[in-house]
């Protein structure tokens, strides 16, 4: 909360998460079974909405990581003047698969592929949300043997540039 609260306009935010959740959140180290001691998908959104940066990301790979959406229907304005970038390891419904013959889980392990160039489709030495997540999806979704589907939502163009390696 203090970091996210500090961050000026011209900022970039990023939340970044991997490790389990549950159908309203996720699961820090230290939660107990009590739901209350989780990052709440409410209390994420609420950080997010608080934060003056215009640039605001979550990458997110638990279960059920599609619910951080929220109102996905796009009629709350909280992100209007906003680039929000949600990327979801699974939909609401869904678990998010780990094998243990990797160091991490699906999402994350294309995740990283993808950002470290497998994803510039274009070979501009860019990677853009979109390339990135055809990549990730592709990936995740071919092997889980379509078990696992990643989600994009958010607000922001379609060459919105993740990342530019000149």
């Amino acid at each position: 909360k203090d970091q996210f609260s500090r961050a000026k306009e011209q900022d970039m935010i990023v939340f970044s998460f991997s490790g389990h959740g549950y159908s309203g959140g996720l699961c820090p180290y230290d939660m107990s079974v009590n739901e209350n001691s989780g990052i709440s998908y409410r209390e994420i959104r609420s950080i997010f909405k608080q934060s003056r940066a215009k640039r605001k990301m979550v990458f997110a790979d638990a279960c059920y990581s599609g619910g951080i959406r929220g109102n996905a229907s796009g009629s709350d304005n909280e992100h209007q003047d906003s680039e929000v970038l949600l990327f979801l390891s699974s939909r609401s419904g869904e678990t998010s698969i780990e094998s243990p013959f990797m160091v991490n889980g699906f999402f994350t392990t294309y995740l990283l592929r993808g950002l470290r160039g497998g994803a510039d489709t274009d070979k501009n030495r860019k990677i853009t949300a979109k390339e990135l997540f055809h990549f990730v999806s592709q990936g995740v979704k071919e092997r889980s043997k379509n078990k696992q589907h990643p989600v994009m939502w958010g607000k922001f163009d379609d060459s919105y540039v993740l990342m530019d390696w000149n």
